[in-house]
């Protein structure tokens, strides 16, 4: 089938590392905390460094006096700039593969949707020469862009919208990444990288691929002209 988009997840797709590392959400929780004054963290701030939204982290917020969603938007900018700095020191690169992009691009419109912050997603396209790409979404820093994460289809159906695209396909390495294309209405490819290599998918995507090169070569579903 021939697609008028072709998406791609972020972490685990395109850039190596299936997620953000837990040690930024600890760096970036101690750096909100100290801007409302708690400087000491014990043992009890734990849900604070942790990269779910829960009743624990809403609890602790309200003992220490501050206003949960504010605290989850600063951690978010400062983990933002943490990882921003992994992906421009080299710590975290783009997979080789990513070059079979440029390939794709003069037949299709192509996009970046990821629950990764948006800072993040900027920051990867710019490092990986990636701005041939007609549009990245990555989710807002805000509480409300935390709900509308994957596999909630919410970003998948703007990227969408914005390419005025009737068909797609979308490429991830998570079960949420399959669903959320499901949702979305659109097919979905799920790709094995060595973080995932051994999992056992407990729903069906249209396609799988080894790498990024089976979007142009793999034989039974093409997603060229070609």
């Amino acid at each position: 089938m021939c697609y008028d988009a072709i998406l791609f997840d972020m972490d685990g797709v395109l850039l190596h590392g299936a997620e953000t590392e837990s040690c930024v959400y600890e760096a970036a929780a101690t750096k909100a905390l100290e801007n409302f004054g708690v400087e000491r963290i014990n043992h009890n701030h734990n849900s604070l460094k942790k990269f779910h939204y829960t009743s624990a982290m809403e609890s602790t917020c309200e003992a220490l006096g501050i206003p949960v969603e504010e605290f989850w938007k600063q951690r978010e900018n400062y983990a933002a700039e943490l990882e921003n700095r992994q992906i421009r020191d080299g710590e975290r690169g783009p997979f080789d593969d990513i070059e079979v992009l440029k390939e794709l691009a003069p037949s299709h419109s192509l996009g970046v949707v990821s629950n990764n912050r948006q800072a993040t997603v900027d920051q990867m396209i710019s490092v990986c020469g990636l701005d041939f790409m007609d549009i990245a979404i990555g989710r807002d820093h805000s509480l409300a862009g935390y709900y509308d994460r994957k596999p909630e289809p919410t970003m998948l159906q703007a990227a969408l919208r914005k390419l005025s695209a009737e068909t797609g396909l979308y490429v991830g390495d998570s079960t949420k990444d399959v669903i959320a294309a499901d949702r979305a209405g659109i097919d979905s490819a799920f790709i094995y990288r060595p973080h995932n290599a051994d999992i056992n998918l407990d729903c069906a995507p249209t396609m799988e691929l080894t790498g990024l090169d089976g979007l142009i070569t793999q034989s039974g579903t093409a997603v060229t002209d070609s």
